[in-house]
């Protein structure tokens, strides 16, 4: 193989260098630990997440492409964050005007 490192010759080809290799056991638990950590626990809810990030929907983990992973773990701790925002504002802190009470 290193005699074609500096050639323009056909090298032999590898499919773990091809973008449409499946996910690896070592990519899938990393998906499966981001939706743990997220607290997705709901297959429905899993199955939601990675069609919105990928744009079409999986049935198995065991379909995603190596290339797609990081995407995926990337919109699981997005909700993550979306969900921590919203939660550290109140309605009493998003009111629009002031009540009697921050009138006394």
């Amino acid at each position: 193989m290193d005699e074609y490192l500096f050639t323009l010759g056909d090298a032999p080809t590898n499919e773990s260098f091809s973008l449409d290799t499946l996910a690896s056991k070592l990519e899938i638990q990393e998906i499966r630990q981001a939706f743990d950590k997220a607290g997705i626990s709901h297959q429905l809810d899993r199955q939601h997440l990675i069609a919105q990030a990928l744009g079409r929907n999986v049935q198995a983990l065991t379909e995603v492409k190596s290339s797609e992973v990081k995407t995926i773990v990337y919109r699981i701790l997005d909700s993550i964050a979306g969900e921590q925002a919203k939660s550290t504002r109140s309605a009493w802190d998003d009111r629009d005007e002031d009540t009697w009470i921050d009138k006394l």
